[in-house]
């Protein structure tokens, strides 16, 4: 089963590759920040645990 959760320091983004670097790159440097302040926010599904 997996849930969708917002974006944290929890969140291993250096594990993932969606298969474009520009885009990889956002996911890794900039989408948390943005996030914390207040410009925009980004979601990533992860499997629960709990199931």
């Amino acid at each position: 089963m997996y849930k969708i959760e917002l974006l944290s320091r929890a969140h291993d983004r250096e594990g993932s590759d969606c298969g474009s670097e520009p885009l990889n790159a956002y996911f890794r440097q900039t989408a948390r920040q943005h996030t914390e302040r207040g410009i925009s926010r980004t979601f990533v599904m992860v499997e629960d645990e709990g199931w």
